[in-house]
């Protein structure tokens, strides 16, 4: 008697072998979206750097020979103060996470201090905001020695950017 064999062909993959391909998917999805957050926040740090210097040079434009004037919007080219990147307005301190660790250094804003300050992160409780230019701008003495503008910063070492007038 003669049995004939026949050759079973299993089709599809394993179970090994789909949980293998998902844990690689899986591994390359977390590292895309690591280095897409890191550059996003670059990205940001780099709008925050280019903010200030044109603030700088807004309020170096238009001094006049006794003193820093109030910023208007029709001194950028944006037709507004620049503010943040994650704030929704120029007097939003809301936002957290740039700066130093701790309070109240840690928000995401602009901030003016006086030349004679120390340069470092903006803090509500002692810096002006962009929005309050007049009473910085009155706070300093007629012919003042210039303006200092800083931001808060997200990544790098300092975490924050300040750039001073040339006075």
């Amino acid at each position: 008697m003669y049995h004939k064999k026949t050759l079973q062909i299993k089709s599809g993959f394993t179970l090994i072998e789909l949980l293998v391909v998902i844990a690689i998917i899986a591994i390359l999805s977390i590292v895309g979206l690591t280095a897409y957050s890191g550059a996003q926040k670059g990205a940001r740090d780099a709008r925050r750097k280019v903010d200030i210097d044109a603030v700088v040079n807004a309020y170096e434009v238009n001094k006049t020979t006794t003193q820093y004037i109030t910023l208007s919007n029709s001194y950028f080219a944006s037709s507004q103060i620049p503010f943040d990147p994650l704030a929704s307005s120029v007097i939003d301190h809301s936002r957290v996470g740039c700066g130093d660790t701790s309070a109240p250094k840690n928000n995401c804003y602009y901030c003016f201090k006086a030349v004679s300050s120390s340069v470092g992160y903006c803090d509500s409780s002692t810096d002006y905001d962009l929005n309050n230019a007049t009473a910085f701008a009155s706070s300093t003495a007629p012919g003042a020695a210039g303006v200092m503008v800083c931001a808060n910063l997200e990544a790098g070492n300092p975490k924050y950017y300040c750039k001073s007038s040339a006075q």
